[in-house]
């Protein structure tokens, strides 16, 4: 039986050739919040009620209420609105924060159903860090008493705004700050101007990007060329192992390769015969 190593993906074993070809990410962790077991420290924040959008500093802070059934499945939390004249926010906890450049180009996701009242048309999403501010509409709002799930790219491309809603978008290196100091992930809880409307949440979570399909492209005379899709500012390291049981993968110095946002190919010298592994991560 084939073993494949944790956190990449198998592409492809080539039993004639004796190799196998790996693509792996710099690292495969999700950040997840499934609440079947407590709120894993998500609290509330109150943000203004503004035209120009959430401010960058909560108002008020509340506890987050915690329901170990009748989520999407499992646990869940909420909050009823507690009658103020602002926006309430579920706030992350610190396990999303930081240092989390390297989720660029990757996506959050999460499950939000609402009670009571008439839909509430708002930012739905405040990103904040390394002196920058986000905003985002993350699409329709949910109908009321059904869980919707929204998924919206990590990256300029996720019709994230700076400011305000109506704002500039964001450039790749700006949002790549924000990530790399990330200071605050706030996703919108209250979706009703009503009295004792609720906001519900479950299913969060932060995902790195999905690395490109590795493929063969052809055996050659001086040995067997790689492509994968490429993405331009990325840098992509080959990486190669006789021996899965080896202690580490090892550089091949020569295939440190610039990626140009298309297909990429390169070339990997002939093993003689013997077996060999092959793997792309993103250089850091």
């Amino acid at each position: 039986m084939t073993r494949f190593p944790p956190c990449c993906h198998a592409a492809a074993f080539l039993t004639a050739l004796a190799v196998s070809l790996w693509l792996c990410g710099t690292s495969r962790a999700q950040i997840t919040s499934r609440f079947d077991q407590n709120d894993e420290g998500w609290t509330m924040v109150d943000l203004p009620f503004s035209s120009s959008g959430p401010f960058t500093t909560a108002l008020s802070n509340y506890p987050s209420v915690y329901s170990p059934t009748n989520g999407n499945p499992g646990g869940y939390i909420f909050l009823v609105d507690p009658g103020s004249s602002r926006v309430f926010y579920f706030q992350a906890p610190a396990a999303y924060l930081g240092n989390r450049s390297n989720y660029y180009g990757g996506a959050l996701s999460f499950d939000i159903k609402r009670e009571h009242g008439s839909l509430l048309n708002f930012v739905d999403l405040v990103l904040v860090g390394g002196g920058f501010t986000f905003f985002a509409d993350a699409g329709a709002g949910p109908n009321a008493g059904v869980w919707t799930n929204y998924t919206l790219p990590l990256s300029e491309a996720g019709g994230w705004k700076k400011d305000t809603l109506t704002g500039a978008t964001p450039t790749a290196a700006e949002f790549r700050g924000l990530l790399g100091n990330l200071s605050a992930l706030r996703i919108r809880g209250e979706y009703s101007t009503s009295s004792g409307d609720t906001g519900m949440l479950d299913n969060v979570s932060m995902s790195l990007p999905l690395p490109p399909a590795l493929s063969v492209g052809r055996s050659l005379s001086n040995g067997l060329q790689l492509c994968w899709n490429s993405k331009t500012g990325t840098v992509y390291q080959v990486q190669s192992l006789a021996d899965l049981n080896g202690k580490s993968w090892t550089n091949i110095p020569t295939l440190l390769v610039p990626g140009n946002g298309s297909n990429l190919c390169t070339v990997v010298a002939s093993t003689n015969g013997s077996e060999q592994y092959f793997r792309v991560v993103e250089s850091p």
